[in-house]
């Protein structure tokens, strides 16, 4: 008697009545790659950075056509722009936590707008700037290393 109450329940399942699906919205980077929503609140450094002494957070991918850097004899010139999915706030708490960790000093973090926020840190010969945008919660860090011109 269970099995025939249980085959009547399921069967118009397997006859293709539709089940319902859950929304989830798209984050697509601008090199056409998807970018998964962050699993928690909070981001988390990848182990090997494209920068060494700039921290990444994981699931930011760089975007390789908007990315460059170079070495001169005055120092390094990097710009790199990475964007994934997760909060301004949680980007602040972030590079305030991991800059320190990195030498970097000098940490300021300036809130330019409701989307738009700067981060500033120094080494003694170079300055770096972290500029991040939230549009609909697709972030994108261009993260920018200068060396002090004094």
């Amino acid at each position: 008697m269970h099995r025939i109450l249980f085959l009547m329940m399921t069967i118009p399942l397997l006859a293709g009545c539709p089940i319902q699906q859950r929304q989830v919205p798209m984050g697509v980077s601008n090199d056409w790659d998807y970018l998964e929503p962050q699993p928690s609140i909070g981001l988390v450094a990848v182990a090997d950075p494209l920068i060494a002494d700039v921290p990444e957070p994981v699931g930011f991918p760089a975007i390789a056509s908007e990315s460059i850097s170079s070495v001169t004899g005055g120092g390094r010139l990097v710009h790199y722009v990475y964007q994934g999915r997760t909060s301004l706030a949680d980007v602040s708490l972030f590079y305030r936590q991991q800059l320190t960790l990195h030498g970097w000093s000098n940490i300021v973090v300036s809130p330019d707008s409701e989307n738009h926020m700067t981060l500033t840190a120094d080494k003694p010969a170079e300055q770096l700037t972290i500029r991040v945008k939230d549009s609909n919660s697709l972030v994108t860090l261009t993260v920018d290393i200068t060396p002090h011109y004094r």
